[in-house]
């Protein structure tokens, strides 16, 4: 059962509990507010568990998302879209990335938002035990290491609760590269697939790690957790 079942759920079960008393009634607003109520404690939990529980001081790996072909016309897009208008490289103030925001790639904008809605948000329940219903994904992204160019990103937190990244091109593609988490005082590489995805909290210290020869192309995402509460 997910928290979003597990709070309807209760309500049903004081409605049940209740429904004998002559004295209660059915109050929509006050049903509301506690709903509320509970989703504003969730969330406060969830951000002082990022810090102690073991569950979001690691990372998932999972292959074999968006088939290879999806991955590379994904790619071909963004450098097509690049040749007119350029890649950014001042989105982000403090560790900014060389990337594209999906929205202004219009040939992958329903396809990418698809992947997340139906392929992504759905791994976030089923890793961390949250509801993809309050997940908001805000800011969705190319990036492109180039060993000509950017080529690593220093180690940061990112400015949301959640964060993952998947590998668009082959890792013949490149040499290095993956994803570096500090866990526990130990660094640890995580190297992936075309088409697999990384999961992990955006509060656990990562880097991007060098690579030394080609190019690596990722999409990445920040996942905001019930953001209204």
């Amino acid at each position: 059962m997910n928290i979003f079942q597990k709070i309807f759920n209760d309500e049903n079960n004081d409605e049940n509990n209740e429904e004998n008393n002559e004295e209660t009634h059915n109050n929509t607003l006050e049903t509301n507010e506690i709903i509320i109520s509970k989703l504003t404690q969730i969330k406060k939990n969830i951000q002082n568990d990022i810090k102690n529980i073991q569950k979001y001081k690691t990372y998932h790996v999972i292959p074999n998302i968006i088939h290879k072909d999806i991955c590379n016309f994904i790619i071909f897009e963004s450098e097509k879209y690049a040749e007119k208008n350029g890649w950014t490289n001042n989105r982000h103030a403090n560790y900014p990335t060389t990337d594209i925001p999906v929205k202004l790639i219009t040939n992958i904008c329903v396809l990418v938002d698809n992947i997340i809605k139906y392929d992504i948000l759905p791994l976030f329940q089923k890793y961390y035990n949250i509801s993809k219903y309050f997940l908001e994904y805000n800011d969705i992204f190319i990036v492109k290491y180039d060993v000509e160019a950017q080529n690593k990103l220093e180690k940061h937190r990112d400015g949301a609760l959640f964060s993952f990244n998947i590998l668009l091109n082959s890792p013949t593609e490149f040499v290095g590269g993956g994803t570096i988490f500090e866990i526990n005082g130990n660094n640890i590489l995580v190297n992936n697939t075309q088409g697999g995805a990384v999961l992990h909290s955006g509060q656990l210290l990562h880097s991007g790690n060098e690579i030394t020869s080609g190019k690596r192309y990722l999409l990445v995402g920040f996942i905001k957790y019930l953001s209204n509460f």
